[in-house]
């Protein structure tokens, strides 16, 4: 994550990508630790290879590297937090699950719900912001079921 975080920030302030000698330096890593660290972010799809070269610094950040240097969830992440909120709400309306079970769901949903807030506080696109209201509200619905069907068992 320093690798990217410098690169993000070093972008932002000098309108080109570093050199890996540049952030080899900066990091006090030797150059091939940085070159492989930046090959690390290729494969995870953090960076990729810009059409324009300047300076010979072909390296640009995909959209999933913008949205990790600033703390924000990717779309795979947001539709992975509505499946996992779509298994709970299955498991909540069709199984008669135990109190230890919900206990444990109720936990991983809290979770969620705290992720999705703060990427509320954090998210200035109105459209996104609506997106995740509505997911919220709905992991809020399920927690509230899972703490009934706790409090109906004890």
């Amino acid at each position: 994550m320093q690798v990217l975080r410098f690169i993000y920030d070093y972008i932002k302030s000098n309108d080109c990508a570093p050199a890996i000698k540049e952030i080899a330096k900066a990091l006090d890593i030797p150059v091939s630790a940085a070159h492989d660290r930046i090959q690390h972010l290729f494969g995870h799809g953090c960076l990729r290879k810009s059409e324009i070269s300047r300076y010979g610094r072909n390296i640009a950040l995909t959209e999933k590297g913008i949205l990790a240097c600033e703390g924000r969830m990717t779309t795979e992440e947001l539709q992975e937090i509505v499946e996992q909120i779509k298994s709970i709400q299955f498991l909540v309306d069709e199984r008669n699950l135990d109190s230890l079970s919900l206990q444990t769901e109720l936990s991983g949903l809290h979770q969620i719900i705290v992720r999705l807030m703060d990427e509320l506080a954090t998210c200035g696109d109105s459209d996104t912001r609506a997106m995740l209201a509505k997911i919220e509200y709905k992991a809020q619905l399920c927690r509230d079921e899972i703490l009934k069907r706790i409090s109906v068992e004890n």
